[in-house]
């Protein structure tokens, strides 16, 4: 509840950010819920980024939108105490997403697909399930994180390009 107060209270220094950067998109996660609506008040569109796989997004879709109806993956199930657990869980977890919602001024529709940190050949058909439950596009980007580099040269062009750049001309925005 602490991160959520702090993600409320920075909404309009966000709003400020976006009226005068004027991004051509702007890339967040669930926890600013307003992030989208900001974005669509400027015209501008708005994507969400999904930090966590798809197997968890596509199993809790499935419970919420499923109830009572068995997970087409069998590999993933709950079961007993684990389950009820999981649906009071979901249950809770979407009454407070509700409640939070604000609707998108000028009723500019959010993007009709969402991107997830993960690779085609690990959840692959966790995302095509995704994609039929959410009625959006669902498109793996990862994995973000690359192996590690010891070579001191091998990001000399990223510097380079930044070299160029006047000051606070790029914003570096960091997912995990």
């Amino acid at each position: 509840s602490t991160l959520q107060t702090a993600f409320e209270m920075a909404s309009q220094s966000f709003s400020n950010i976006l009226k005068t950067l004027s991004p051509d998109l702007v890339i967040y996660d669930f926890s600013p819920s307003w992030a989208q609506s900001i974005a669509s008040s400027y015209n501008i569109p708005a994507v969400q980024f999904m930090i966590c796989g798809a197997v968890v997004i596509s199993f809790s879709h499935h419970m919420v939108k499923n109830p009572g109806v068995e997970f087409p993956f069998p590999a993933i199930q709950l079961q007993g105490f684990h389950e009820a657990r999981f649906r009071h869980f979901i249950e809770t977890a979407t009454k407070k997403f509700e409640d939070r919602q604000v609707a998108p001024v000028n009723d500019q529709p959010s993007c009709n697909f969402m991107l997830y940190n993960t690779c085609w050949e690990l959840e692959g058909k966790y995302i095509d399930y995704l994609s039929v439950v959410d009625e959006k596009r669902d498109v793996p980007v990862g994995p973000l994180i690359q192996g590690m580099v010891d070579d001191e040269n091998a990001h000399s062009e990223i510097i380079q390009w930044l070299d160029n750049k006047g000051a606070s001309s790029t914003v570096f925005v960091s997912f995990g």
